[in-house]
């Protein structure tokens, strides 16, 4: 089978160049790693120019292993049959060459392959600057940090007493939560938590005279890409007809009261603007199709703006409500699978106001005053029980690769030593992790030997919790990552499921995604696969009407039963949202007598 994507692939081993890799879920992203590893492998003069990152240790052994696997049957087995497994053999065969002639000795020191965690890298760029980082070999990292958290906001709240030049400030923050003192420390403990995200805009924002200028500038810009985005995905043909129904809808005498948003458009004529001065226009037409809970609405009554027919006797009315009803209806009923439309419409209503007020702008001050006092408190904590979290190695690795403006001596030694630099699941990046790449690549340039090799998936991001942007993916993508330009390569093939699944696939998701892209707002579009498995006997993907919960287990034990009858020696995984879910379920497996086994809360195993 020809491989859609395949110069793509074979262009990823131009070690000559650096790239980013858009590489979807069974696209076969870690052997493509693998190869661009070995090949890399065999221009070095040791192993250790090329280091790999990736997010988890347990991704840091596979790829490893992967490799040490490679070279091992390199060395004992012949030339594979399939096409990918003959690149990597070759390309491993090549690499125990370069091997025996530099005397590496992999295969007794697989160590020598730099394959590990961002975080444990970070942790050996502190540790070869022990006096830059204040690191010393006592301190311990923890995960559970929560305390040391607590500790520092109440020690803060002890060292700010009422002769400290900033209680004014805690004052007023303490005042506007209404005094809930163990609210404002569960707030306060959420902000060191993620402390990397504000704690370097903060420090540089001290002395800025235009402050508040500029942050309600980047408000602004918030705003203008929300309704930009919005007038953009209003089909031309329903504009009007959208204009007319918020027109009705906000004349109506109800609304002024319980809906003033939709009120706001009684006097409309034609569609608001970009600008930002119609966001309450545009949130009154958010407002008129979407729920509280951002959903298409449903039910048109008057509590939208469209009374019953019976509400009046007069007979020109009654037509009216009827017709204009029939009309808000028929226009939903467009809307309703597009999915686009509704998640602008939903970014329009969350949009943060303008301008700050007087009031708002005095709660900021108050926190830039706190915050940096707060990680200051918990860099004493850090120290007096010798502990650190994994946000502090990060910032001290960043503080130990620069001086100010200038590099530092240990990133001028690091600059020797990496020649290659690969970091898997891109799309996951932090800001404070792109600017760690931005240092370690700080110097390189186009032809010099070095490159740069990203690889990720932005549809597949899911640690937005930890600070990932996924917009950082198409920063990269479009402008590089800090001195070094990035082509970019789609792989498009998919190994792991079968051609209905990835058909299905396709076809849903590339309704739910965003049809335009945007760095600001992290929008990706969706980018379609293509299925390289042939489809088994059994359908890829069913669906089944139960009138409760006993009739969807019982529909599940008749569904295992002829899986069953069809392949005796499958296996089958259920999964379910929650333990709860299985409380129907799992007496009706013991009836039938299927042995299975809870794997973890929400997943149950039955093997024949």
């Amino acid at each position: 089978m020809n491989i859609p994507d395949q110069k793509a692939r074979q262009q990823a081993l131009d070690i000559a160049n650096s790239f980013i890799v858009q590489a979807p879920a069974g696209s076969g992203k870690t052997e493509l790693l693998i190869q661009r590893f070995l090949a890399l492998l065999t221009t070095v003069n040791q192993p250790e120019e090329i280091i790999a990152l990736t997010f988890t240790r347990k991704a840091a052994y596979e790829m490893r292993d992967r490799i040490i696997q490679a070279l091992t049957k390199a060395m004992n087995e012949p030339q594979p049959q399939q096409a990918h497994q003959q690149k990597t053999w070759q390309l491993a065969k090549a690499v125990q060459l370069r091997n025996d002639e530099k005397n590496w000795n992999l295969q007794h020191y697989p160590n020598r392959l730099r394959i590990q965690t961002i975080d444990s890298l970070c942790m050996r760029l502190i540790q070869q600057a022990p006096l830059h980082t204040s690191y010393s070999n006592d301190i311990k990292i923890s995960d559970d940090i929560d305390h040391h958290y607590q500790f520092a906001v109440r020690q803060l709240f002890i060292d700010i007493d009422a002769q400290h030049p900033n209680y004014p400030a805690l004052a007023k923050l303490m005042l506007h939560l209404d005094n809930r003192q163990g609210y404002v420390e569960s707030l306060l403990c959420q902000l060191l938590a993620c402390r990397d995200q504000w704690l370097p805009y903060i420090i540089y924002a001290k002395e800025d005279k235009n402050l508040r200028l500029r942050l309600q500038q980047g408000l602004e810009n918030i705003i203008k890409g929300s309704l930009e985005a919005l007038c953009a995905s209003i089909p031309k043909e329903y504009q009007q007809e959208i204009v007319n129904l918020v027109q009705f809808a906000g004349s109506q005498k109800n609304i002024v009261e319980s809906q003033p948003a939709i009120a706001q458009c009684a006097q409309l004529q034609s569609l608001p603007t970009s600008a930002g001065s119609d966001l309450a226009l545009w949130q009154g037409i958010a407002t008129l199709f979407l729920t509280k809970s951002h959903s298409w609405r449903k039910c048109v009554d008057k509590r939208c703006g469209f009374p019953a027919a019976s509400s009046t006797s007069s007979k020109p009315q009654q037509e009216l409500y009827k017709a204009m009803k029939i009309r808000m209806q028929t226009l939903l009923a467009i809307f309703v699978d597009d999915e686009t439309l509704r998640m602008c419409l939903q970014n329009v209503l969350n949009c943060p106001p303008a301008h700050y007020e007087e009031a708002q702008w005095e709660i900021v001050s108050s926190l830039m005053q706190i915050l940096p006092l707060l990680a200051a408190q918990l860099n004493l904590v850090f120290n007096r029980f010798a502990t650190i979290d994994y946000i502090e190695i990060m910032t001290r690795a960043l503080y130990s690769l620069s001086d100010e403006d200038s590099p530092s001596e240990l990133a001028l030694i690091l600059d020797y030593k990496i020649k290659h630099l690969l970091v898997d699941e891109f799309q996951d990046t932090s800001i404070r992790q792109f600017q760690l790449l931005e240092k370690l690549t700080a110097g390189w340039q186009i032809g010099d030997g070095r490159t740069l090799f990203v690889v990720g998936d932005p549809m597949q991001s899911i640690y937005s919790f930890r600070g990932a942007e996924v917009g950082l993916f198409l920063w990269a993508r479009d402008r590089g990552i800090g001195d070094v330009p990035l082509q970019s390569l789609q792989l498009t093939a998919n190994f792991r499921s079968q051609a209905t699944i990835v058909e299905w696939n396709n076809l849903i998701f590339g309704q739910i995604f965003p049809q335009k892209e945007d760095i600001n707002q992290g929008a990706i579009r969706f980018n379609s696969a293509q299925a390289q498995q042939v489809d088994n006997h059994l359908a890829a993907i069913n669906y089944y009407a139960c009138e409760d919960e006993q009739d969807e287990a019982q529909q599940i034990i008749t569904l295992i039963k002829k899986i069953h009858t069809q392949d005796k020696k499958t296996s089958i995984a259920i999964l379910v949202k929650a333990r709860s879910h299985l409380s129907a379920l799992l007496p009706e497996l013991h009836a039938a007598s299927m042995p299975y086994q809870a794997q973890c809360p929400s997943v149950v195993t039955f093997e024949p």
